[in-house]
């Protein structure tokens, strides 16, 4: 059977009618580091990406060799987690081990208590470190309690996780859901949502003994739920159409509540992929949505397991009663909470935590959330009376300041631990600057540390000219580089076109690049021959500062110290230098009162719009009344005063309607509403601006229009968008126009929002989210599916992975060894181009080429015929755009538009000279 593609965080609820049952809601932070995590032996702080494997037990203390072999008070155990070898067997496991590889920096587990003689506590440490204070599991006598959480694993050595117990004699069992890889890790990193319910069974029926039902969650992490059973039972999950482990991810007792969180594989495919069994029912079951992994998300750290907060150093949660906690940073706070400093920096986006009650009076339940969200109805940990109770789980952090959690008592007086096992810090290989939409297209500016290249921009979706600028126009379900865009300080698409202002090394300055379509001139080379599938450069008679791009025309300003130009189509006026011809070059602008370039602007479909100080000035078409100067005038040539406006601070242009952000946080909006698109509730035109219907003391900050769409961001980061949503592009999951503003599934929460026409796109925890139309991937998710939701765009870290047979070193990784896995291309960093045939590839990188495998035809290109097995710079190369691999032969495309190439001559392989081999490039004719 395939592995499944995708994991869910799932917490697991066995609840009472009055509890909540979801994880606790998740927010964002942006801060700076400003502390390394207590030193061990596992990790170098650098973040690891997470591994799921089937679920898989390890230790079993009932079902060892000689005999049952419980823990009694105060022993302690090492056990095997990682490797391979005859430990696990010995300690009651699966024979040989769970495919956790050597090196790993932790694991998540399921760590289950069964048969105890009394009420206890369970610690779990990497083996080899001293104890720490902070409690993985609470039990009771008669109860069969679980807990999964991420712990950390000692460095070498085959023992590697201690374990000790504290109270009464129990069993313990021990089940691997995954593993964090350290570094450059293959596996997915985590990205937080706000709880949502997927599953309840209380709307129908319960669960009976033994009953399973298959749920669909797609993409993301849920919590399990129990409720109003009568006998003690346990709760499977797995991925649809898999075997049915025999792990569990939630033990309950009764009616009492009871809570677990794991992250769970799913199937992938559309329909259902999650399937959850229950035994020892009747119960209801609930699953709620904490997170998912994907590709580009936060690493996880962890940390020594550290007691942050400890209430019995004060005084109890009373009633209802809810407390701030810290939980991130240094300094003061901690010490008055009952805990210490844990290493969790600043700029985490959430931590993995153990949640635990402290021999509470009564039932009850607890919920945690970050300090500067709204309660949500979910819960983090449910209790029963006198007993103890312990759930790990992970949490988002307050970017407020220094509140980072919050957590409220719904039970008499009770105290409460936090104890903290890891944090998730953002991606620093790959984190989004700026993104752009444009027709059926997106592109994105980000950091690239793996790829050593700085600020590059890539590209995704349609490409029929050479929008995505990698030198093709083959569309791309995925993010490609784009040569020659690296340094991006500002960047912009439009409706087949984009251009960047980038900052190259060397000593030409800051330059405006432009790539795509050229029809009317748009790329502002002074020709209207196109497509342009690479950057080209626009000369400007000012240093660029910023660009924007309407349908098919351009503008770029260059601050206060520069000027103002447009160019490209002009039918409608548009570029506003008097006339109504297409200008081919940049045409630079005047207007009353600007002095340099203006303070904000934005183009339309035919019309463009700036500010100068706090007015706004209009021009192209008015068909619609998008100028805002009443329907009287068509269209005007040149800049024309928007009346009623005078407290502008940003514009944003759509096809046909403008809308601008005012100083007191409204936004305006006037032109075409036959979609929704002006947000004042109408689905009407209106030539003067009216004022879009947010709600109450809503504070806007940002705002971005395109096609017949409109998205603005608040001050707290979150988004909202109106207009046309027939393809999904306001993200609320709808496919209906909306004429007042909505938000988008999920988080909601964003740095930066852009419109495309059909598509939106937006910055959110340091990754890229998009929806909307998807025909060519302009989503940027892999498929050409509509998605009516955020998704996160599919961006690798720029490495380069291999897998597979490897007797020639084709694989890349310094051995000749075959692997059924992808395994790290040794030294490469990252990739613009790559190529294989047979039993050689190449990449292209920094311009140059490199190769490595079978070299018997001297086709790696060193000179030599020796197998290469890691990769070899080809001699005498630079400039190199793309690169071809045939039979024992390759060939590279240069900038110049020349190729050259090297290797098998025979047969045709480059093609002409009767020699066997050229082992160094050579320049080809003929083709």
């Amino acid at each position: 059977m395939s592995a499944p593609t995708s994991l869910t965080r799932i917490r697991s609820t066995a609840a009472t009618a009055v509890a909540g049952m979801a994880l606790a809601a998740l927010g964002m932070v942006a801060a700076s580091v400003i502390s390394a995590p207590p030193a061990s032996a596992y990790t170098d702080g650098s973040g690891s990406t997470f591994t799921p494997v089937a679920p898989c037990r390890v230790l079993d203390t009932r079902s060892t060799p000689g005999g049952p072999s419980p823990l009694g008070p105060g022993v302690s155990r090492d056990v095997q987690v990682a490797g391979t070898g005859a430990n696990f067997a010995a300690q009651g496991g699966v024979d040989g081990g769970c495919a956790v590889p050597d090196g790993v920096a932790a694991v998540e587990v399921t760590i289950t208590s069964v048969q105890s003689t009394g009420a206890g506590f369970v610690r779990a440490w990497p083996a080899g470190l001293d104890e720490p204070n902070a409690t993985v599991l609470n039990y009771s006598t008669g109860r069969n309690i679980s807990n999964t959480a991420a712990v950390p694993l000692a460095a070498g050595g085959t023992l590697d996780l201690r374990l000790r117990n504290a109270g009464a004699t129990t069993h313990l069992i021990v089940d691997v859901l995954g593993y964090y890889d350290p570094g450059f890790g293959f596996g997915q990193r985590y990205v937080p949502v706000a709880p949502c319910r997927i599953a309840d069974s209380r709307v129908g029926d319960p669960y009976a003994d033994a009953e399973q039902r298959d749920l669909q969650v797609v993409g993301v992490g849920a919590a399990f739920g129990s409720q109003g059973g009568n006998a003690a039972g346990f709760v499977r999950g797995w991925p649809v159409g898999q075997a049915q482990p025999n792990a569990t991810v939630l033990n309950f007792v009764g009616a009492q509540g009871a809570t677990n969180t794991a992250s769970v594989p799913i199937a992938s495919g559309p329909g259902p992929n999650l399937s959850v069994r229950s035994f020892g029912g009747p119960t209801h079951l609930i699953v709620d949505v904490q997170g998912y992994w994907t590709t580009l998300g936060a690493s996880y750290v962890p940390v020594t397991p550290c007691r942050a907060v400890d209430t019995r150093a004060s005084t109890p949660l009373g009633s209802v009663g809810a407390r701030p906690f810290r939980i991130g940073g240094v300094g003061e706070g901690f010490a008055q909470q009952g805990g210490a400093a844990c290493g969790v920096p600043e700029d985490a986006t959430a931590v993995e935590v153990s949640f635990t009650a402290v021999g509470p009076p009564t039932t009850g339940f607890a919920r945690l959330w970050p300090g500067d969200r709204t309660e949500p109805g979910a819960a983090a940990l449910n209790f029963g009376a006198g007993q103890s109770t312990t759930n790990s789980g992970t949490v988002a952090l307050s970017g407020s300041g220094l509140i980072d959690l919050i957590a409220r008592n719904y039970g008499t007086g009770t105290h409460f631990l936090v104890d903290v096992l890891g944090y998730f810090s953002p991606n620093p290989a790959f984190r989004p600057f700026e993104v752009a939409a444009g027709n059926g297209f997106g592109c994105a500016v980000f950091s690239d540390a793996a790829a050593g290249a700085e600020y590059p921009v890539r590209c995704w979706g349609r490409n029929a000219h050479g929008q995505l600028g990698n030198d093709t126009t083959s569309s791309s379900r995925t993010p490609v580089p784009v040569p020659g865009a690296t340094g991006a300080v500002d960047l912009d698409a439009g409706a087949d076109h984009a251009c960047a202002v980038v900052n190259p090394p060397g000593p030409a300055g800051q330059l405006l690049r432009c790539w795509g379509r050229n029809t009317s001139g748009q790329i502002g080379d002074g020709t209207f021959l196109g497509p342009r599938d690479v950057p080209t450069d626009v000369t400007l008679p000012f240093t660029p500062l910023t660009v924007v791009t309407g349908a098919n025309h351009t503008c770029a300003s260059g601050g206060e110290d520069g000027a103002f130009a447009c160019w490209g189509e002009n039918d409608q006026g548009q570029v506003g230098n008097g006339n109504q011809l297409d200008q081919f070059l940049p045409q630079v602008i005047t207007m009353p009162g600007l002095v340099g370039g203006p303070d904000h602007y934005a183009a339309g479909s035919n019309h463009t719009c700036a500010i100068v100080v706090t007015s706004v000035r209009c021009w192209g078409s008015n068909a619609f009344g998008q100028l805002g100067v009443g329907s009287g005038t068509p269209s005007s040539t040149t800049p024309l005063l928007v009346p009623g406006i005078n407290d502008a601070v940003r514009v944003a242009a759509g096809d046909l309607h403008t809308c601008v952000l005012r100083t007191s946080g409204a936004v305006s909006c006037w032109g075409e509403g036959s979609a929704g698109e002006l947000g004042n509730g109408a689905f009407a035109d209106s030539a003067t601006p009216v004022s879009v219907n947010f709600r109450v003391g809503t504070d806007i900050d940002d705002i971005d229009a395109s096609g017949q769409t409109t998205c603005a961001r608040d001050a707290g980061a979150n988004a909202t968008c109106w207009g046309a949503g027939g393809v999904g592009q306001l993200g609320n999951g709808g496919t209906q126009n909306r004429n007042q503003p909505v938000a988008p599934a999920g988080l909601g929460r964003y740095d930066q929002v852009a419109v495309g026409a059909g598509a939106t796109c937006g910055i959110t925890l340091d990754r890229l989210e998009c929806w909307g139309g998807n025909s060519d991937g302009a989503v940027g998710a892999g498929t050409t599916a509509q998605r009516n939701t955020p998704v996160t765009v599919q961006l690798t870290s720029g490495g380069v992975r291999c897998w597979g047979s490897n007797s020639h070193g084709q694989l890349g990784d310094g051995t000749f060894t075959a692997s059924p896995l992808p395994v790290v291309v040794s030294g490469l960093g990252g990739a613009s181009s790559l190529a294989a045939s047979g039993s050689q590839t190449c990449a292209v990188t920094g311009g140059t080429v490199r190769c490595w495998g079978l070299n018997r035809s001297a086709q790696i290109g060193d000179g030599a015929f020796a197998d290469r097995n890691t990769p070899t710079t080809v001699r005498g190369l630079s400039g190199v755009t793309a690169v071809e691999v045939g039979h024992e032969s390759a060939c590279a495309r240069v900038a110049d538009g020349s190729q050259r190439c090297w290797g098998e001559r025979s047969g045709g392989g480059i093609g002409s000279a009767p020699v066997t081999a050229t082992p160094r490039p050579v320049q080809q004719f003929g083709f």
